[in-house]
């Protein structure tokens, strides 16, 4: 332990950050008093030019941060329950291939047979270019009403993953019914 320069605070000296951790603290928090609006302003025009390092930065503190993060958006929730519900909405209507996604996996977890591997947008997005944008079984190009399709279905015991999930139109998926891909291509 060394004493800082104050001679106010004892600290462990680490190489990358000379000096008094809580001096340094307190200096900042003194310079930002005197200077709010230009670093508010500063901040906000560093954030619009670096989206991808800030979203990188928010999930890295979410997970090291995670359980007081949740229990401050359950706080928020409580709080403000308009609020949260239109914001739910909102994304709900704005996100309709991940609501499929979530209701899935739900379904599946109840029967118990909930996948290795949880079903991203990322593996939607490459499950639909993989499939050149058409059904899997008629392959005829799919529209906004696609539908996500288990080809061994959950009722049957197949798991909700990104091996066992294809995009087919509304007529296919309806049509193979509780089947398994096997069974509604030999039939069809």
């Amino acid at each position: 332990m060394k004493l800082c320069r104050s001679g106010q605070h004892q600290y462990e000296p680490i190489s990358a950050r000379p000096g008094c951790p809580e001096c340094k603290r307190l200096s900042d928090a003194a310079r930002y008093a005197g200077n709010a609006e230009p670093v508010k302003v500063r901040t906000a025009t560093w954030k619009k030019a670096n989206p991808e390092k800030l979203k990188g930065h928010n999930s890295t503190y979410y997970l090291a941060n995670r359980k007081s993060e949740m229990a401050r958006s359950s706080a928020w929730v409580r709080e403000n329950p308009e609020r949260a519900k239109r914001r739910a909405a909102s994304w709900w209507q704005s996100n309709p291939d991940m609501r499929r996604v979530y209701g899935n996996s739900r379904r599946a977890k109840k029967r118990g047979n909930p996948g290795t591997e949880p079903v991203t947008r990322a593996h939607l997005k490459m499950l639909f270019d993989a499939q050149d944008g058409c059904c899997r079984y008629c392959c005829l190009p799919l529209g906004k009403d696609k539908h996500l399709d288990h080809r061994v279905p959950l009722s049957r015991g197949g798991a909700h993953a990104p091996d066992n999930v294809c995009w087919a139109c509304p007529e296919c998926n309806l049509r193979k019914s509780a089947r398994t891909e096997q069974e509604f291509l030999a039939a069809a």
